[in-house]
């Protein structure tokens, strides 16, 4: 008779999840499978796409330089730069086809960003940045050709 009984504080059906469990496991799979299917690119609702592009020997970077009373040009790591401008790289890569007074407004406004955290900064080159990795004996080395799309200057004090 003592084998009909379940023990104390065990539940008849302890080795299934109940059903809150079953609900959830479900949500989260919805929540992954529709946006790969319909192409949703929402992060962290994504389609992978991120992850399923073929990479090549040629890769296109946007750059930021700062541009001191010398002339010499030096990177800027957006990621050194508030917040709200570190994801500036996709603005940047829509520029070539843009009109000069969206290229200049975008420059100006990176302008200031940049200065506030480099003082001396008298232009800032909006520079596209080709690069081609080669072989180079038992090695390899990268080819870089660099562009300056767009540059503005800091208004005088």
């Amino acid at each position: 008779m003592t084998g009909d009984v379940p023990a104390p504080g065990r539940p008849d059906d302890a080795g299934t999840p109940g059903r809150a469990q079953r609900w959830l496991v479900a949500g989260a799979l919805v929540l992954l499978l529709v946006p790969g299917l319909i192409g949703i690119e929402m992060w962290p609702l994504t389609a992978w796409k991120l992850f399923s592009f073929a990479r090549t020997d040629r890769q296109t970077t946007w750059e930021v330089e700062a541009v001191d009373a010398g002339g010499r040009p030096r990177p800027v790591s957006l990621d050194g730069l508030p917040l709200g401008y570190q994801l500036a790289g996709w603005h940047l890569a829509q520029l070539p086809g843009a009109e000069y007074l969206r290229r200049d407004e975008v420059c100006r406004t990176l302008l200031e960003a940049v200065a506030a955290e480099h003082p001396g900064v008298t232009n800032l080159n909006l520079t596209r940045n080709d690069r081609q990795l080669v072989p180079h004996g038992d090695d390899w080395a990268v080819n870089s050709v660099r562009e300056v799309l767009h540059s503005c200057r800091a208004e005088p004090a």
